[in-house]
Protein backbone atom coordinates (compact mmCIF):
# COMPACT_ATOMS: atom_id res chain seq x y z
CA UNK A 1 0.00 0.00 0.00
CA UNK A 2 1.19 2.98 -0.85
CA UNK A 3 1.36 6.82 0.95
CA UNK A 4 -0.92 9.72 1.60
CA UNK A 5 1.02 12.72 1.77
CA UNK A 6 -0.16 16.14 2.95
CA UNK A 7 0.81 19.60 2.84
CA UNK A 8 -0.56 22.79 3.78
CA UNK A 9 -3.02 20.89 6.28
CA UNK A 10 -3.31 22.21 9.73
CA UNK A 11 -2.85 20.14 12.78
CA UNK A 12 -3.51 17.66 14.04
CA UNK A 13 -2.92 15.61 10.84
CA UNK A 14 -6.24 13.08 9.81
CA UNK A 15 -5.37 9.60 10.40
CA UNK A 16 -3.19 8.19 8.03
CA UNK A 17 -1.44 11.06 5.95
CA UNK A 18 2.15 11.82 6.33
CA UNK A 19 2.91 15.44 6.28
CA UNK A 20 5.77 17.17 4.34
CA UNK A 21 7.08 20.85 5.60
CA UNK A 22 7.38 22.39 1.41
CA UNK A 23 6.43 21.79 -2.39
CA UNK A 24 9.67 20.47 -3.17
CA UNK A 25 9.86 17.53 -0.81
CA UNK A 26 6.46 17.10 -1.33
CA UNK A 27 7.12 16.78 -5.80
CA UNK A 28 10.20 14.58 -4.71
CA UNK A 29 8.45 12.36 -2.81
CA UNK A 30 5.82 11.89 -5.31
CA UNK A 31 8.76 11.38 -8.21
CA UNK A 32 11.21 9.73 -5.91
CA UNK A 33 12.06 5.78 -6.36
CA UNK A 34 10.91 5.05 -2.80
CA UNK A 35 7.00 4.12 -1.11
CA UNK A 36 4.94 5.09 -4.37
CA UNK A 37 2.55 7.88 -3.11
CA UNK A 38 -0.94 7.14 -4.23
CA UNK A 39 -2.85 10.47 -3.20
CA UNK A 40 -2.09 13.78 -2.21
CA UNK A 41 -4.18 16.30 0.45
CA UNK A 42 -3.72 20.11 -0.40
CA UNK A 43 -5.04 22.36 1.97
CA UNK A 44 -6.50 24.96 0.08
CA UNK A 45 -4.88 28.35 2.00
CA UNK A 46 -1.81 26.69 0.38
CA UNK A 47 0.34 29.20 -0.75
CA UNK A 48 1.18 29.14 -4.75
CA UNK A 49 -1.87 26.09 -4.52
CA UNK A 50 -2.36 25.96 -8.09
CA UNK A 51 0.94 26.01 -9.14
CA UNK A 52 1.50 23.21 -6.69
CA UNK A 53 -1.19 20.72 -8.39
CA UNK A 54 0.34 21.67 -12.19
CA UNK A 55 3.68 20.56 -10.77
CA UNK A 56 1.84 17.45 -9.23
CA UNK A 57 0.23 16.29 -12.07
CA UNK A 58 3.00 17.31 -14.56
CA UNK A 59 5.02 14.53 -12.55
CA UNK A 60 2.00 12.21 -12.24
CA UNK A 61 -0.94 12.75 -14.15
CA UNK A 62 -2.54 9.49 -12.47
CA UNK A 63 -2.49 10.39 -9.15
CA UNK A 64 -5.26 11.27 -6.74
CA UNK A 65 -4.84 14.83 -5.45
CA UNK A 66 -7.41 15.87 -2.55
CA UNK A 67 -8.12 19.57 -1.64
CA UNK A 68 -9.36 20.08 2.23
CA UNK A 69 -10.68 23.55 3.56
CA UNK A 70 -13.26 26.10 3.16
CA UNK A 71 -15.77 25.43 0.09
CA UNK A 72 -15.20 29.40 -1.38
CA UNK A 73 -11.17 28.57 -1.49
CA UNK A 74 -11.42 25.00 -2.92
CA UNK A 75 -14.13 26.18 -5.55
CA UNK A 76 -11.95 28.91 -6.85
CA UNK A 77 -8.97 26.63 -7.12
CA UNK A 78 -11.01 23.99 -9.06
CA UNK A 79 -12.47 26.54 -11.45
CA UNK A 80 -9.24 27.74 -11.97
CA UNK A 81 -7.79 24.14 -12.71
CA UNK A 82 -10.82 23.42 -14.54
CA UNK A 83 -8.99 26.21 -17.41
CA UNK A 84 -5.69 24.59 -16.99
CA UNK A 85 -4.86 21.98 -19.42
CA UNK A 86 -1.79 20.27 -17.45
CA UNK A 87 -3.81 19.47 -14.69
CA UNK A 88 -5.36 16.14 -14.60
CA UNK A 89 -9.06 15.05 -14.14
CA UNK A 90 -8.48 13.68 -10.73
CA UNK A 91 -8.90 16.74 -8.27
CA UNK A 92 -11.45 16.84 -6.17
CA UNK A 93 -12.49 18.28 -3.36
CA UNK A 94 -13.52 16.83 0.06
CA UNK A 95 -15.47 18.44 2.71
CA UNK A 96 -15.78 15.47 5.83
CA UNK A 97 -14.40 16.30 9.08
CA UNK A 98 -10.48 15.48 8.94
CA UNK A 99 -11.27 12.45 12.00
CA UNK A 100 -13.51 10.95 9.36
CA UNK A 101 -11.67 11.69 5.89
CA UNK A 102 -9.57 8.10 6.00
CA UNK A 103 -12.26 6.16 3.98
CA UNK A 104 -12.36 9.22 1.55
CA UNK A 105 -8.77 9.34 1.10
CA UNK A 106 -7.98 5.10 0.77
CA UNK A 107 -10.91 5.57 -1.69
CA UNK A 108 -8.64 8.03 -3.45
CA UNK A 109 -5.86 6.25 -3.12
CA UNK A 110 -7.44 3.15 -4.65
CA UNK A 111 -8.53 5.02 -7.61
CA UNK A 112 -4.80 5.98 -8.02
CA UNK A 113 -3.44 2.34 -7.96
CA UNK A 114 -6.41 0.95 -10.29
CA UNK A 115 -5.33 3.73 -12.91
CA UNK A 116 -1.70 3.11 -12.46
CA UNK A 117 -2.61 -0.89 -12.95
CA UNK A 118 -4.57 -0.30 -15.95
CA UNK A 119 -1.64 1.98 -17.72
CA UNK A 120 0.51 -1.16 -17.19
CA UNK A 121 -1.88 -3.12 -18.86
CA UNK A 122 -1.99 -1.22 -21.97
CA UNK A 123 1.69 -0.43 -22.20
CA UNK A 124 2.47 -4.41 -22.16
CA UNK A 125 -0.14 -4.77 -25.05
CA UNK A 126 1.27 -2.09 -27.26
CA UNK A 127 4.87 -3.53 -26.75
CA UNK A 128 3.20 -6.80 -27.44
CA UNK A 129 1.93 -5.81 -30.38
CA UNK A 130 4.92 -4.03 -31.76
CA UNK A 131 7.83 -3.76 -29.46
CA UNK A 132 9.83 -1.70 -31.60
CA UNK A 133 7.33 0.78 -33.04
CA UNK A 134 5.34 1.69 -29.76
CA UNK A 135 7.70 3.36 -27.20
CA UNK A 136 6.99 3.65 -23.44
CA UNK A 137 4.79 6.66 -22.63
CA UNK A 138 6.41 9.84 -22.10
CA UNK A 139 5.22 11.68 -19.17
CA UNK A 140 6.80 15.19 -20.62
CA UNK A 141 5.55 15.01 -24.29
CA UNK A 142 2.08 15.06 -22.88
CA UNK A 143 2.79 17.41 -20.59
CA UNK A 144 4.02 19.89 -23.16
CA UNK A 145 1.34 19.03 -25.83
CA UNK A 146 -1.81 19.91 -22.74
CA UNK A 147 0.25 23.02 -22.67
CA UNK A 148 0.34 23.71 -26.41
CA UNK A 149 -1.66 27.07 -27.43
CA UNK A 150 -1.88 25.10 -30.89
CA UNK A 151 -4.43 22.27 -31.38
CA UNK A 152 -3.20 19.31 -32.29
CA UNK A 153 -5.30 16.74 -34.11
CA UNK A 154 -4.04 13.03 -35.05
CA UNK A 155 -6.07 11.38 -38.23
CA UNK A 156 -6.32 8.41 -40.10
CA UNK A 157 -6.41 8.55 -44.01
CA UNK A 158 -10.01 8.65 -43.96
CA UNK A 159 -9.62 12.08 -42.04
CA UNK A 160 -11.13 10.66 -38.88
CA UNK A 161 -10.46 11.80 -35.29
CA UNK A 162 -7.70 9.56 -33.63
CA UNK A 163 -6.10 11.66 -30.75
CA UNK A 164 -5.99 15.29 -29.95
CA UNK A 165 -4.65 17.57 -27.33
CA UNK A 166 -6.85 19.83 -25.02
CA UNK A 167 -6.11 23.22 -27.32
CA UNK A 168 -7.92 21.39 -30.33
CA UNK A 169 -10.80 20.56 -28.10
CA UNK A 170 -11.79 23.82 -27.14
CA UNK A 171 -10.89 25.14 -30.85
CA UNK A 172 -13.45 22.35 -32.11
CA UNK A 173 -16.13 21.76 -29.40
CA UNK A 174 -17.67 18.99 -31.57
CA UNK A 175 -14.31 16.82 -31.94
CA UNK A 176 -15.23 13.26 -30.88
CA UNK A 177 -12.98 9.76 -31.88
CA UNK A 178 -13.89 8.84 -35.09
CA UNK A 179 -15.30 11.97 -36.56
CA UNK A 180 -14.56 12.62 -39.92
CA UNK A 181 -13.08 16.24 -40.03
CA UNK A 182 -13.43 16.68 -43.90
CA UNK A 183 -17.20 16.05 -43.55
CA UNK A 184 -17.45 18.41 -40.54
CA UNK A 185 -15.71 20.60 -41.70
CA UNK A 186 -16.47 21.87 -45.38
CA UNK A 187 -13.00 23.77 -46.10
CA UNK A 188 -11.15 21.24 -44.56
CA UNK A 189 -8.41 20.08 -47.29
CA UNK A 190 -8.76 17.30 -48.58
CA UNK A 191 -5.30 16.21 -47.90
CA UNK A 192 -1.38 17.32 -47.23
CA UNK A 193 -0.96 20.43 -48.79
CA UNK A 194 2.05 22.60 -48.23
CA UNK A 195 2.14 25.24 -45.69
CA UNK A 196 -1.18 26.19 -43.89
CA UNK A 197 -4.61 27.02 -45.23
CA UNK A 198 -7.26 29.08 -43.52
CA UNK A 199 -10.78 28.06 -43.06
CA UNK A 200 -14.10 29.59 -41.76
CA UNK A 201 -16.80 28.65 -39.70
CA UNK A 202 -19.77 29.83 -37.69
CA UNK A 203 -19.67 29.35 -34.04
CA UNK A 204 -22.04 30.17 -31.76
CA UNK A 205 -23.66 32.89 -33.72
CA UNK A 206 -20.08 34.28 -34.26
CA UNK A 207 -17.30 33.57 -37.32
CA UNK A 208 -14.10 31.13 -36.23
CA UNK A 209 -11.48 31.46 -38.32
CA UNK A 210 -8.39 28.68 -38.34
CA UNK A 211 -5.32 28.45 -39.47
CA UNK A 212 -4.88 24.51 -40.65
CA UNK A 213 -1.84 23.38 -41.43
CA UNK A 214 -2.01 19.09 -42.50
CA UNK A 215 1.03 17.02 -42.87
CA UNK A 216 1.24 13.33 -42.92
CA UNK A 217 2.64 11.56 -40.10
CA UNK A 218 3.47 7.77 -39.38
CA UNK A 219 1.53 6.59 -36.34
CA UNK A 220 3.13 4.05 -34.24
CA UNK A 221 1.11 0.52 -34.48
CA UNK A 222 -1.31 2.12 -36.49
CA UNK A 223 0.41 2.71 -40.11
CA UNK A 224 0.13 6.00 -41.56
CA UNK A 225 -1.95 8.98 -40.44
CA UNK A 226 -2.15 12.94 -40.88
CA UNK A 227 -1.02 15.03 -38.53
CA UNK A 228 -3.16 18.57 -38.19
CA UNK A 229 -2.25 21.60 -36.29
CA UNK A 230 -5.36 24.05 -35.56
CA UNK A 231 -4.19 27.81 -34.84
CA UNK A 232 -7.15 30.46 -33.69
CA UNK A 233 -6.12 33.26 -35.51
CA UNK A 234 -10.03 35.16 -35.14
CA UNK A 235 -8.81 37.93 -33.19
CA UNK A 236 -6.18 38.64 -35.72
CA UNK A 237 -8.24 38.22 -38.36
CA UNK A 238 -10.89 40.81 -36.88
CA UNK A 239 -8.12 43.38 -35.91
CA UNK A 240 -6.79 43.00 -39.92
CA UNK A 241 -9.93 43.60 -41.40
CA UNK A 242 -10.79 46.36 -38.62
CA UNK A 243 -7.23 48.00 -40.14
CA UNK A 244 -8.57 47.39 -43.47
CA UNK A 245 -11.81 49.20 -42.82
CA UNK A 246 -10.16 52.12 -40.76
CA UNK A 247 -7.61 52.45 -43.81
CA UNK A 248 -10.29 52.04 -46.45
CA UNK A 249 -12.57 55.20 -44.10
CA UNK A 250 -9.41 57.15 -43.97
CA UNK A 251 -8.64 56.86 -47.84
CA UNK A 252 -11.80 58.09 -48.31
CA UNK A 253 -12.26 60.91 -46.23
CA UNK A 254 -8.59 61.84 -47.43
CA UNK A 255 -10.16 61.94 -50.78
CA UNK A 256 -12.79 63.84 -49.50
CA UNK A 257 -10.87 66.44 -48.06
CA UNK A 258 -8.11 66.86 -50.79
CA UNK A 259 -11.10 67.31 -53.29
CA UNK A 260 -12.28 70.07 -50.66
CA UNK A 261 -9.22 71.53 -49.92
CA UNK A 262 -8.58 71.52 -53.90
CA UNK A 263 -12.15 72.77 -54.45
CA UNK A 264 -11.37 75.65 -51.63
CA UNK A 265 -8.11 76.22 -53.27
CA UNK A 266 -9.53 77.28 -56.44
CA UNK A 267 -12.51 79.36 -55.10
CA UNK A 268 -9.71 81.08 -53.01
CA UNK A 269 -7.30 81.99 -56.16
CA UNK A 270 -10.47 83.08 -58.17
CA UNK A 271 -11.30 85.28 -55.65
CA UNK A 272 -8.14 86.44 -54.92
CA UNK A 273 -7.77 87.30 -58.57
CA UNK A 274 -11.39 88.99 -58.73
CA UNK A 275 -10.04 90.66 -55.42
CA UNK A 276 -6.68 91.62 -56.99
CA UNK A 277 -8.77 92.69 -59.83
CA UNK A 278 -10.53 95.04 -58.19
CA UNK A 279 -8.02 96.67 -56.55
CA UNK A 280 -6.03 97.31 -59.78
CA UNK A 281 -9.19 99.18 -61.04
CA UNK A 282 -9.40 101.05 -57.79
CA UNK A 283 -5.68 101.92 -57.70
CA UNK A 284 -6.30 102.91 -61.49
CA UNK A 285 -9.71 105.23 -60.23
CA UNK A 286 -7.43 106.61 -57.45
CA UNK A 287 -4.78 107.97 -59.81
CA UNK A 288 -7.17 109.51 -62.50
CA UNK A 289 -9.16 110.94 -59.60
CA UNK A 290 -6.27 112.25 -57.77
CA UNK A 291 -4.78 113.26 -61.09
CA UNK A 292 -8.42 115.12 -61.87
CA UNK A 293 -8.53 116.46 -58.66
CA UNK A 294 -4.79 117.59 -58.85
CA UNK A 295 -5.80 119.40 -62.08
CA UNK A 296 -9.06 120.71 -60.33
CA UNK A 297 -7.21 122.48 -57.73
CA UNK A 298 -4.42 124.13 -59.93
CA UNK A 299 -7.20 124.96 -62.74
CA UNK A 300 -9.26 126.57 -59.64
CA UNK A 301 -6.06 128.28 -58.17
CA UNK A 302 -4.61 129.65 -61.58
CA UNK A 303 -8.17 130.71 -62.76
CA UNK A 304 -8.75 132.62 -59.08
CA UNK A 305 -5.26 133.93 -59.59
CA UNK A 306 -6.17 135.47 -62.99
CA UNK A 307 -9.74 136.48 -62.24
CA UNK A 308 -8.35 138.82 -59.39
CA UNK A 309 -6.70 141.22 -62.20
CA UNK A 310 -9.89 141.93 -63.89
CA UNK A 311 -11.93 142.10 -60.89
CA UNK A 312 -9.53 144.81 -59.67
CA UNK A 313 -10.08 146.59 -62.96
CA UNK A 314 -13.35 146.30 -62.77
CA UNK A 315 -13.73 147.33 -58.84
CA UNK A 316 -10.78 150.02 -59.82
CA UNK A 317 -13.30 151.53 -62.70
CA UNK A 318 -16.55 151.17 -61.06
CA UNK A 319 -15.28 153.36 -58.27
CA UNK A 320 -13.60 155.69 -60.41
CA UNK A 321 -17.30 156.43 -62.26
CA UNK A 322 -18.64 156.53 -59.18
CA UNK A 323 -16.41 159.14 -57.86
CA UNK A 324 -16.46 161.15 -60.84
CA UNK A 325 -20.07 161.25 -61.46
CA UNK A 326 -21.27 162.12 -58.16
CA UNK A 327 -24.36 163.63 -57.53
CA UNK A 328 -25.13 164.06 -60.97
CA UNK A 329 -26.13 160.63 -61.70
CA UNK A 330 -29.57 159.20 -61.86
CA UNK A 331 -30.86 157.35 -59.42
CA UNK A 332 -31.31 154.03 -61.86
CA UNK A 333 -27.38 154.46 -62.90
CA UNK A 334 -26.36 155.03 -59.21
CA UNK A 335 -28.47 151.54 -58.21
CA UNK A 336 -26.71 149.72 -61.46
CA UNK A 337 -23.08 150.70 -60.47
CA UNK A 338 -23.89 149.63 -56.82
CA UNK A 339 -24.77 146.06 -58.00
CA UNK A 340 -21.57 146.16 -59.74
CA UNK A 341 -19.31 147.19 -56.20
CA UNK A 342 -21.74 144.37 -54.72
CA UNK A 343 -20.80 141.30 -57.17
CA UNK A 344 -17.47 142.60 -57.33
CA UNK A 345 -17.20 142.20 -53.27
CA UNK A 346 -18.96 139.16 -53.40
CA UNK A 347 -16.65 137.83 -55.85
CA UNK A 348 -13.71 139.08 -54.67
CA UNK A 349 -14.45 137.15 -51.45
CA UNK A 350 -15.71 134.12 -53.77
CA UNK A 351 -11.81 134.18 -55.03
CA UNK A 352 -10.41 134.70 -51.62
CA UNK A 353 -11.95 131.40 -50.68
CA UNK A 354 -11.12 129.68 -53.35
CA UNK A 355 -7.75 130.77 -53.33
CA UNK A 356 -7.31 129.80 -49.86
CA UNK A 357 -8.82 126.41 -49.96
CA UNK A 358 -6.57 125.61 -53.21
CA UNK A 359 -3.46 126.71 -50.94
CA UNK A 360 -4.40 124.00 -48.52
CA UNK A 361 -3.57 121.48 -51.11
CA UNK A 362 -0.57 122.75 -51.62
CA UNK A 363 0.64 119.79 -49.58
CA UNK A 364 1.34 119.32 -45.48
CA UNK A 365 3.16 121.80 -43.75
CA UNK A 366 5.10 121.60 -40.45
CA UNK A 367 3.43 121.25 -37.26
CA UNK A 368 4.75 123.16 -34.39
CA UNK A 369 3.41 124.00 -30.88
CA UNK A 370 1.22 126.22 -30.57
CA UNK A 371 -0.90 128.26 -27.55
CA UNK A 372 -4.62 127.85 -28.95
CA UNK A 373 -5.19 131.01 -27.32
CA UNK A 374 -3.11 133.04 -29.74
CA UNK A 375 -4.68 132.09 -33.01
CA UNK A 376 -8.32 132.54 -31.33
CA UNK A 377 -6.96 135.95 -30.31
CA UNK A 378 -6.12 136.76 -34.05
CA UNK A 379 -9.14 135.21 -35.24
CA UNK A 380 -11.06 137.63 -32.58
CA UNK A 381 -9.43 140.60 -33.75
CA UNK A 382 -10.00 140.16 -37.48
CA UNK A 383 -13.78 139.78 -36.44
CA UNK A 384 -14.22 142.76 -34.11
CA UNK A 385 -16.56 144.90 -36.47
CA UNK A 386 -19.00 141.88 -36.58
CA UNK A 387 -18.90 141.41 -33.19
CA UNK A 388 -19.49 144.84 -32.49
CA UNK A 389 -22.34 144.85 -35.09
CA UNK A 390 -23.68 141.40 -32.95
CA UNK A 391 -23.10 142.84 -29.69
CA UNK A 392 -21.41 139.83 -29.17
CA UNK A 393 -20.26 138.13 -25.66
CA UNK A 394 -17.24 135.74 -25.41
CA UNK A 395 -16.42 133.27 -23.12
CA UNK A 396 -13.46 131.37 -23.85
CA UNK A 397 -12.01 128.95 -20.87
CA UNK A 398 -8.33 128.76 -21.03
CA UNK A 399 -6.78 126.45 -24.17
CA UNK A 400 -3.93 124.21 -24.07
CA UNK A 401 -1.34 124.08 -26.51
CA UNK A 402 -1.56 122.07 -29.71
CA UNK A 403 0.66 120.62 -32.43
CA UNK A 404 -0.26 122.68 -35.51
CA UNK A 405 0.23 125.54 -38.09
CA UNK A 406 -0.50 128.79 -36.52
CA UNK A 407 -2.09 130.60 -39.86
CA UNK A 408 -4.07 128.10 -40.36
CA UNK A 409 -5.81 127.56 -36.93
CA UNK A 410 -6.39 131.12 -37.29
CA UNK A 411 -8.34 130.87 -40.01
CA UNK A 412 -10.23 127.73 -38.70
CA UNK A 413 -11.60 129.67 -35.48
CA UNK A 414 -11.92 132.84 -37.44
CA UNK A 415 -14.76 130.43 -40.03
CA UNK A 416 -16.12 128.86 -36.60
CA UNK A 417 -16.06 132.48 -34.72
CA UNK A 418 -17.64 134.52 -37.40
CA UNK A 419 -20.67 131.75 -38.29
CA UNK A 420 -21.64 132.19 -34.90
CA UNK A 421 -21.78 135.91 -34.78
CA UNK A 422 -23.08 135.93 -38.31
CA UNK A 423 -26.24 132.90 -37.72
CA UNK A 424 -27.42 134.91 -34.94
CA UNK A 425 -31.20 134.85 -34.29
CA UNK A 426 -32.66 138.01 -34.94
CA UNK A 427 -33.10 140.66 -32.20
CA UNK A 428 -31.21 138.45 -29.93
CA UNK A 429 -27.27 139.46 -28.95
CA UNK A 430 -24.85 136.84 -30.02
CA UNK A 431 -23.00 134.70 -26.99
CA UNK A 432 -20.28 132.87 -28.10
CA UNK A 433 -18.41 129.99 -25.87
CA UNK A 434 -14.90 128.53 -26.48
CA UNK A 435 -13.38 125.53 -24.19
CA UNK A 436 -11.38 122.58 -24.80
CA UNK A 437 -11.70 119.39 -22.95
CA UNK A 438 -9.04 115.62 -23.44
CA UNK A 439 -9.98 114.07 -26.69
CA UNK A 440 -11.65 110.46 -27.20
CA UNK A 441 -7.87 109.13 -27.57
CA UNK A 442 -5.48 109.60 -25.58
CA UNK A 443 -2.92 112.82 -27.19
CA UNK A 444 -5.83 114.26 -28.43
CA UNK A 445 -7.54 117.77 -27.44
CA UNK A 446 -11.16 118.44 -28.84
CA UNK A 447 -11.85 122.12 -29.13
CA UNK A 448 -15.55 123.22 -28.69
CA UNK A 449 -17.13 126.37 -30.42
CA UNK A 450 -20.61 127.09 -29.10
CA UNK A 451 -23.50 129.96 -30.09
CA UNK A 452 -26.76 130.68 -29.07
CA UNK A 453 -27.92 131.13 -32.87
CA UNK A 454 -30.47 129.70 -35.30
CA UNK A 455 -29.39 126.48 -35.23
CA UNK A 456 -28.93 123.57 -37.97
CA UNK A 457 -31.32 120.79 -39.10
CA UNK A 458 -29.59 117.18 -38.07
CA UNK A 459 -30.04 116.06 -42.14
CA UNK A 460 -28.04 118.71 -42.82
CA UNK A 461 -24.78 118.53 -40.32
CA UNK A 462 -22.81 116.57 -43.26
CA UNK A 463 -23.91 118.68 -46.52
CA UNK A 464 -22.34 121.81 -44.42
CA UNK A 465 -19.20 120.78 -44.69
CA UNK A 466 -19.42 120.72 -48.31
CA UNK A 467 -17.81 122.93 -51.07
CA UNK A 468 -20.62 126.02 -52.09
CA UNK A 469 -22.94 124.71 -49.64
CA UNK A 470 -25.92 127.02 -48.81
CA UNK A 471 -28.99 126.29 -46.16
CA UNK A 472 -30.01 129.99 -46.60
CA UNK A 473 -31.08 132.91 -49.54
CA UNK A 474 -27.43 135.13 -49.69
CA UNK A 475 -30.26 138.10 -49.09
CA UNK A 476 -30.81 136.50 -45.63
CA UNK A 477 -26.80 135.35 -44.88
CA UNK A 478 -23.96 136.44 -46.87
CA UNK A 479 -21.25 134.19 -47.58
CA UNK A 480 -19.41 131.95 -50.31
CA UNK A 481 -20.48 128.48 -48.83
CA UNK A 482 -16.45 127.90 -48.54
CA UNK A 483 -15.97 128.39 -45.14
CA UNK A 484 -16.91 125.01 -43.59
CA UNK A 485 -15.51 123.35 -46.19
CA UNK A 486 -11.80 125.13 -45.61
CA UNK A 487 -12.69 124.28 -41.75
CA UNK A 488 -12.78 120.72 -42.63
CA UNK A 489 -9.80 120.90 -45.03
CA UNK A 490 -7.86 122.87 -42.39
CA UNK A 491 -8.36 120.21 -39.41
CA UNK A 492 -8.01 116.98 -41.83
CA UNK A 493 -4.34 118.28 -42.73
CA UNK A 494 -3.57 118.19 -39.13
CA UNK A 495 -5.03 114.44 -38.30
CA UNK A 496 -8.11 115.51 -36.58
CA UNK A 497 -12.01 115.79 -37.07
CA UNK A 498 -14.92 117.93 -37.33
CA UNK A 499 -18.28 117.53 -36.56
CA UNK A 500 -21.50 119.77 -35.38
CA UNK A 501 -24.39 119.56 -32.49
CA UNK A 502 -27.10 121.54 -33.04
CA UNK A 503 -31.34 121.59 -33.36
CA UNK A 504 -33.04 124.43 -35.05
CA UNK A 505 -33.43 127.66 -32.43
CA UNK A 506 -31.48 126.13 -30.15
CA UNK A 507 -28.03 127.07 -31.48
CA UNK A 508 -24.94 124.70 -32.72
CA UNK A 509 -21.56 123.21 -30.93
CA UNK A 510 -19.03 123.25 -33.39
CA UNK A 511 -16.11 120.78 -32.39
CA UNK A 512 -13.15 119.72 -33.66
CA UNK A 513 -10.14 117.44 -32.35
CA UNK A 514 -6.33 118.41 -32.56
CA UNK A 515 -3.12 116.65 -31.62
CA UNK A 516 -2.00 117.97 -28.01
CA UNK A 517 1.93 119.38 -28.25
Amino acid sequence: MGLILGYGLPEPLPPGVSGVPSADELLARVQGGGEPVDAVLLGTGTPQALRVIQRLHAADRLLAVRLLGPPAPAQALLQAARFTPQIGPHLAWVNEPPEELGPALQAAAAQTRTRREHARQVARTNAQLSPAAVPAPAPFLEHLLDQAPLGVVTLNLQGQAVDWNPAAARLLPELRAGLNLRAALPAFPPGPVPGAVRLERPLGGERQVLRVHLSAMQRPAHGPGLLALLEDITAFVRAEEERDRAGAELRALNQTLEARVAERTQALEAQTQALEAQTRALEAQTLALQRSNSELERFAYVTSHDLQEPLRTITSFTALLVSRAGPGLDPRTAQYLRFIQEGSARMKAQIDDLLHYARLNAGPRPLRPVPLAEPLQEALDRLQALAEEAQAQFEVEPLPTVLGDAPQLAQLLQNLVGNALKFRREGAAARVQVWAQPGPAPGLWRIQVRDNGIGIEPQYFGRIFEMFQRLHRRESYSGTGLGLAICRKIVQAHGGEIGVESEPGGGSTFWFTLPAA
